[in-house]
């Protein structure tokens, strides 16, 4: 028998079976598809021409599975194996290529990190976390803290009232800026928008001033910032939230320390009352 044996289809030559030879003792099937030449080896020749047979009936046929080594086949069967699997305890229904591109994106985005690592941190923090409107989240706020007004057996109050009544309406604006909101939803754009808003916001303390000046603004943040830390606890926030970081204002970089110093100094006379 004379090789190489070209092996046609209608007419056209799609693959190539060469013999065997004192360098390569074995019998190979060539063929090009996608502009790509592959090879595979049989011990027998009448392996080989079974296999360029089916060859180029599925090369005539435009299929693309030609093109997988067998090592990729192999791989790609497991995977669609690994894919009904899934769709059978979930019943979602996701394709090879849908898959290994939202894998391929994820990776892309974790700096070297598995992606096992960052699904085990997202349900240790933000899985956790419980929906809760903002409005319905103040206003559990306020009355968890009201009984810290009252005074008992004639001592003194942990909370003074007029300090929680000023917080109370900070709280209340803060919420109402943003409705139809979860807690768990906040960004810094949030609080950013809101300490801008205050110069616009109408008034509602005894003095009817705007909060536009530093010293209001101060305790603005104060609140906010007390509200966010029972948030965290009421794991209505995660605590891996950065919202520490927002109202990056001008020239508030400068005056940042001082100004929170100063809220808190504030804030602990007040609650001394």
């Amino acid at each position: 028998m004379r090789f190489p044996k070209r092996i046609k289809h209608r007419g056209r030559v799609l693959a190539t079976i060469y013999g065997k030879s004192k360098s390569y003792p074995a019998y190979r099937v060539a063929w090009t598809v996608a502009g790509k030449r592959l090879m595979k080896a049989f011990n027998h020749y009448g392996e080989a021409k079974r296999h360029a047979d089916k060859l180029v009936k599925d090369l005539a046929k435009g299929s693309q599975v030609t093109a997988l080594t067998p090592g990729q086949a192999r791989d790609a069967l497991a995977a669609f194996e690994r894919l009904q699997t899934f769709y059978q305890s979930s019943g979602r229904r996701v394709s090879l290529l849908a898959g290994i591109s939202e894998y391929c994106e994820a990776a892309g985005k974790l700096n070297g990190r598995t992606l096992g690592e960052a699904v085990d941190g997202y349900l240790s923090t933000v899985a956790s976390v419980k929906r809760k409107d903002i409005n319905e989240a103040v206003e559990e706020f306020i009355g968890a803290n009201e009984p810290r007004t009252l005074s008992t057996n004639g001592e003194r109050a942990q909370l003074s009232a007029k300090y929680a009544y000023n917080r109370e309406i900070q709280l209340r604006r803060f919420a109402a800026t943003f409705p139809n909101t979860g807690v768990c939803d906040l960004g810094k754009e949030h609080l950013d928008a809101f300490i801008m808003s205050l110069g616009q916001s109408a008034s509602k303390s005894r003095n009817r001033r705007r909060a536009v000046s530093a010293k209001s603004r101060n305790h603005h943040r104060a609140a906010v910032r007390q509200f966010l830390q029972w948030a965290v606890r009421k794991d209505y926030l995660p605590a891996t939230h950065r919202l520490g970081e927002a109202d990056n204002e001008p020239g508030a970089r400068e005056h940042c320390r001082s100004r929170l110093l100063h809220a808190e100094r504030i804030t602990r006379f007040a609650q001394r009352g």
